[in-house]
């Protein structure tokens, strides 16, 4: 009897190792037959192909899913709501650019109500994961002071960590912060230099970040007492803005270039 029970245990061992092999046989399948259609850009395959196996718990599947009903890449409506849930499907399941993702849209409100301390609190995880843009998202978090008093040590730190990873942005940041703070314990001229002169016009991303880089630059200049080169260069980032540019932030360009031309260097009021 003893040798019985045994060999049935055995035996149910054995069916259900064989069962898990073949239920992750189905699911590398299911994740494959998805990643194919979404690198082939077609998208409506994708889009049934991922949600398969995205209901199978495959993060990277839900990730992809998400960005198709973010970004409306099956051309059936985007859907905002739907993104943030299998985003935090992913998330949860610790794919970092989920992660990151759904601190944005707790951020922004983009498919869930905006609130900052989850929003922090997700791009905490990405940013512990390596996660470059959560480290950004961070010093902007506490550059501007979202959810939480403002903190440009804190904001200086998180844009060093992904300056290291040569984030542009942050890079522009750390130069701007440098050269512009109305706090003279963070103002200095040879750091605002230092991470000026990494930021290159080849690193532009977006139309918009040539005209970022080049209204940083101007202020850099203007803080070493170069005021010639700062009219320069804030005029070529005046004339860099799109023609939509919003009419608050053209405003803020122009006043740089006041300030410049009357001999003063750029200071921010907060």
């Amino acid at each position: 009897m003893k040798s019985f029970l045994m060999t049935i245990g055995i035996v149910a061992n054995v069916l259900f190792l064989s069962g898990c092999a073949e239920d992750k046989s189905v699911e590398r399948e299911l994740l494959q037959n998805c990643q194919n259609h979404y690198r082939a850009t077609s998208y409506k395959a994708a889009m049934t192909n991922c949600e398969r196996a995205a209901e199978k718990g495959i993060a990277l599947a839900q990730y992809l899913l998400a960005n198709i009903y973010q970004y409306d890449l099956a051309e059936a409506g985007a859907n905002a709501e739907l993104a943030f849930k299998w985003y935090t499907r992913a998330a949860e399941g610790g794919l970092q650019e989920a992660q990151t993702y759904v601190g944005r849209a707790y951020m922004y409100g983009q498919g869930v109500k905006k609130d900052y301390q989850e929003a922090d609190k997700w791009f905490f995880k990405a940013a512990n994961n390596g996660d470059v843009e959560a480290q950004f998202s961070l010093g902007i978090m506490n550059m501007e002071g979202y959810g939480k008093t403002l903190d440009i040590s804190a904001a200086i730190a998180w844009f060093r960590k992904a300056a290291a990873n040569h984030h542009p942005m942050s890079i522009n940041n750390l130069s701007w912060i440098y050269a512009t703070s109305n706090n003279q314990s963070f103002r200095d001229v040879k750091k605002a230099t230092y991470w000026g002169e990494k930021l290159s016009l080849d690193l532009v991303e977006e139309p918009i970040d040539k005209a970022v880089f080049l209204d940083t630059k101007a202020a850099v200049s203007a803080l070493s007492g170069d005021f010639d080169k700062a009219i320069e260069l804030q005029s070529e980032a005046i004339a860099s803005l799109p023609e939509d540019f919003e009419e608050e932030r053209l405003l803020e360009y122009q006043n740089h270039l006041e300030s410049y031309q009357q001999q003063k260097p750029w200071i921010e009021q907060n």
